[in-house]
């Protein structure tokens, strides 16, 4: 399992398509980073707002790098891995080796949860290193929902939770996709039909409006606000999804 992990990693890092995005990820954030600066607010809501400070910055900037995150890049990234070798056929070469049908989706699956994590990592550093260098220094901060001030420590323990969510959140979209992925072997298809179903989910109920923007919901979570409905969904979705994922594996003929 692990060697299958390595393998993977390897292959996506090769590929053009991941470097081009990486690279559109750091300068899109570096971008927004700079005009959030600028403007100098952070967004619970339209009504409720704060001024941006070195110690709550990175937070902020989630609720618009979310839907790049949520809609673009990783949809790219996890679709391209999920259905690269299906659309070119290679698995009728790799299936014959000493593993296991679930091997393979299970190492693909780990390894998207790795590059959610180096994704979200990268966003993570970059911005508090941008906040250290470019906003108002200050020694406490406060966030939303919540009337605890915090100093330097506590506020990155805060962001990093922040960050937790976020990552979780993500899952749910690497849930949903692999089923897709594992159903459809159009990749143009798959990412178009996943980004269709968080939208789509919006439609349905309010309460799926974390997918579209994550920020609110988060605050509110990390403030003590009720958040069965979202551990309940962010649970069914990514347990459901992975396991459905390994049983349409499981029974597939990659051979033909």
């Amino acid at each position: 399992m692990i060697n299958l992990v390595v393998s993977e990693l390897e292959r996506i890092w090769s590929r053009s398509k991941t470097k081009v995005i990486l690279v559109m990820l750091i300068l899109i954030t570096l971008i927004w980073s700079n005009s959030m600066r600028q403007w100098n607010v952070g967004f619970y809501d339209a009504n409720n707002t704060i001024s941006l400070n070195n110690l709550n910055f990175s937070v902020f900037i989630l609720r618009d790098l979310h839907i790049f995150l949520m809609f673009i890049a990783l949809p790219l990234l996890y679709t391209d891995s999920l259905n690269a070798e299906h659309t070119m056929g290679s698995y009728r070469n790799i299936i014959t080796r000493p593993y296991k049908k679930w091997h393979f989706i299970v190492s693909k699956l780990l390894t998207q949860t790795i590059i959610t994590i180096i994704v979200l990592s990268i966003v993570f550093i970059i911005t508090n290193l941008f906040a250290y260098f470019f906003l108002k220094p200050v020694d406490t901060t406060m966030f939303f929902k919540t009337k605890e001030v915090f100093d330097t420590t506590r506020a990155l323990i805060y962001s990093l939770k922040f960050y937790g969510l976020e990552f979780f959140i993500l899952l749910t979209l690497l849930s949903i996709n692999s089923i897709i992925c594992s159903i459809i072997p159009n990749s143009v298809l798959s990412m178009f039909i996943t980004m269709g179903f968080f939208v789509g989910s919006i439609y349905v109920s309010d309460i799926f409006e974390f997918f579209l923007s994550s920020t609110k919901t988060i605050f509110d979570i990390l403030g003590g606000l009720p958040s069965l409905d979202f551990y309940s969904i962010i649970l069914t979705l990514i347990v459901s999804g992975l396991s459905c994922s390994i049983i349409i594996w499981e029974k597939r003929d990659f051979l033909f």
